[in-house]
């Protein structure tokens, strides 16, 4: 009996100690960027994993640890190509781009943000065509780990398996593969991508670029067909953002991201440019009768 309690208590151990072990790899390498500079390793910021897996979840407890003074808001352009790793701002910056974010997933990711605290200063990246046609549910986004009135206290992130799991041990690896060359890892799974069209890339980029065109076309002929009177509703979120920037006295800079001009060739051909440009006017609209602390509204949209 003693010798069967001792081997369990040692199995136990054994069992809880390779638990420890990879809980501290985790948070030794923080590869999702929970904690940034306080992060035990300062590992640059591109050599972690760029699109993670459950982004929606890791990026909400993010906002929470870091308290950034300024956060990017918008979808995976956002994300890609505003970086946030750089002195532009003179303050503790924050990229909250997420893959496939909607104005509501905006919403909601900057309540959270504001209701965190220390938030000064937001810069929104838009997509016009975005607020056309109804709101796509993510299967993703989980509005409950997010603070808003009605939840004023989030879940602890050790509760997670995004955060405490073999995944997350697998990433933590790739993070440290990545140091010794950028190459060395790819990331074909974890990203959003209904159309399976990344996983599939081999190099033929141009092949690709057209897969992409062609979604895109079929999505902005579903646009075309619905009613032109039913564009402006989903505005109201960008009326609630400017109403929650202007209660808690924050920053605003609009950004109307650029398109290519083929995607405005689509538009043309879909007779989708002039809807998508007065509801860009609506959104501009919203936050210019705000009457915020400080506005700049930056188009990007046209001519690219």
């Amino acid at each position: 009996m003693k010798i069967r309690r001792r081997r369990n208590l040692r199995a136990v151990g054994i069992a809880a100690a390779i638990v420890l072990l990879l809980a501290g790899l985790n948070l030794v390498v923080d590869p999702y960027d929970l904690r940034a500079a306080d992060a035990f390793l300062k590992l640059p910021l591109r050599s972690r994993q760029s699109i993670p897996k459950n982004e929606y979840l890791h990026k909400a407890y993010a906002l929470a640890y870091q308290r950034p003074e300024t956060v990017y808001f918008g979808n995976s352009r956002v994300s890609i190509g505003l970086p946030a790793d750089n002195d532009l701002w003179k303050s503790k910056t924050y990229n909250c781009g997420l893959i496939a974010a909607q104005p509501e997933e905006m919403l909601a990711y900057l309540r959270h943000a504001l209701l965190v605290g220390s938030v000064k200063r937001v810069v929104l990246g838009f997509d016009a065509v975005n607020f056309l046609g109804p709101h796509r549910e993510l299967p993703m986004f989980d509005a409950s780990v997010l603070l808003s009135p009605a939840n004023a206290r989030m879940r602890p992130a050790i509760s997670s398996p995004a955060f405490f799991s073999v995944e997350a041990v697998s990433d933590s690896m790739k993070t440290l593969l990545r140091q010794i060359g950028t190459n060395v890892v790819t990331y074909r799974e974890g990203v959003y991508d209904e159309d399976a069209m990344r996983a599939e890339i081999n190099n033929d980029s141009e092949g690709v670029s057209q897969q992409i065109l062609e979604v895109a076309r079929r999505e902005l002929r579903q646009l075309a067909v619905l009613d032109p009177r039913s564009d402006g509703i989903r505005v109201e979120c960008a009326r609630e953002m400017a109403a929650l920037c202007r209660e808690h006295g924050v920053e605003v800079i609009v950004v109307f991201l650029p398109n290519h001009h083929t995607f405005d060739e689509l538009l043309d051909a879909e007779g989708l440019r002039e809807r998508v440009q007065n509801v860009q006017d609506q959104v501009g609209a919203a936050f210019e009768d705000a009457h915020l602390p400080f506005l700049a509204v930056h188009d990007f949209s046209r001519d690219q």
